[in-house]
């Protein structure tokens, strides 16, 4: 016979397990570009999201020259020092030029890690979908001094779960891009 300590700890089997729902986040502004991120715990799953509210559409630019001194303010205002380090290269003129008038927009930022809370579980439920844009664009001025110049340069990169939304901000269409390589490879 349980004595009246043991009876009293057990619980029903019936009764309903409490779940936490938690969200947590704020937003940050990397550069021009306005960045949520938030922490979730909904029940048995956990998920971190980064991302920005205008993936695709009409994307903040910064020149290089600008994030150089951005991040010599943020050295100084960290520091507290005027004479803090600054990150200052010496570059030939005609270089300092095409930097000075480059621009860079952050055009997709995604990111989103689920993680299962459920402990000793058969199914794995933990995920990471990721997707990210970055363009690098040199104005008329700095083309107009090269016979050939580099107008544009750009970074698309996701996995294959991210959603086809977010993909589908990102001006490409996998599909044909997909179905190309394959024609490249093909008439090899």
């Amino acid at each position: 016979m349980p004595n009246a300590l043991e009876t009293h700890n057990e619980t029903p089997s019936s009764a309903p397990r409490t779940k936490i729902n938690v969200v947590a986040g704020g937003s940050i502004n990397v550069f021009g570009t306005d960045i949520n991120v938030n922490f979730q715990i909904n029940g048995d799953k956990a998920v971190f999201r980064v991302y920005n509210d205008n993936i695709g559409n009409s994307p903040t630019s910064i020149k290089v020259s600008d994030i150089s001194n951005q991040i010599n303010k943020m050295i100084k205002d960290l520091t507290g020092n005027e004479s803090a380090i600054e990150i200052n290269i010496s570059w030939p003129q005609e270089v300092q030029e095409v930097i000075d008038n480059t621009s860079v927009s952050l055009n997709v930022i995604y990111l989103k890690f689920t993680k299962s809370m459920v402990k000793n579980s058969v199914v794995e439920d933990d995920s990471l979908e990721y997707a990210l844009w970055i363009n690098v664009q040199a104005d008329e001025q700095t083309l107009d001094k090269f016979p050939i110049a580099i107008t544009n340069l750009y970074l698309k990169l996701w996995s294959d779960n991210v959603d086809p939304a977010i993909v589908g901000k990102m001006d490409l269409n996998t599909t044909n891009l997909l179905e190309d390589n394959a024609k490249a490879i093909s008439n090899k």
